[in-house]
């Protein structure tokens, strides 16, 4: 089997989880799908967001005078890359969502009716969560170590 060989064969397949195991699973898919419904909260909130921040920041002419030179040149750009850059974030954060909710409910459903396919199903979802997050948080951290890298080079450039 596959998890054998991932582990050098020192994991015994063994049939059936403790009283206290199944607690722990269960809580946990409780928690997994609310998180679920939360992130999908979140990325309809986004969404709205996106697709009425064009309207909000021309609305920031009329209240500010300041705002009048600055924000009209820069409105007709501007309130579409806030819009790409809300759906792009929405869109990000709907995937982890959806893994965490169909894990909470796989992991429900496999615990309810003894299904170790269920189970498995949710655990699968939930690692690729996990995977998603760490992947996306592997690139961000790349990002902020390129701008600190420019930034440096470009303070040092411009000092000397």
């Amino acid at each position: 089997m596959a998890i054998e060989n991932d582990f050098n064969g020192t994991i015994n397949e063994k049939e059936g989880l403790t009283k206290a195991s199944k607690s722990y699973l269960m809580e946990t898919a409780k928690w997994s799908s609310s998180f679920g419904i939360l992130g999908f909260i979140g990325t309809g909130l986004m969404v709205i967001f996106s697709l009425f921040a064009g309207t909000m920041f021309s609305a920031m002419n009329n209240f500010n005078p300041a705002f009048e030179d600055s924000a009209a040149s820069a409105g007709a750009w501007f309130s579409p890359m806030i819009t790409f850059v809300y759906l792009l974030l929405a869109l990000l954060y709907f995937f982890p969502s959806l893994y965490l909710f169909k894990s909470g409910r796989a992991l429900k459903a496999g615990l309810r009716n003894d299904d170790a396919h269920q189970i498995e199903e949710g655990f699968k979802n939930l690692k690729a969560s996990f995977k998603f997050w760490g992947i996306l948080s592997i690139i961000f951290i790349s990002i902020y170590i390129l701008i600190f890298l420019i930034g440096t080079l470009a303070g040092a450039a411009f000092a000397g």
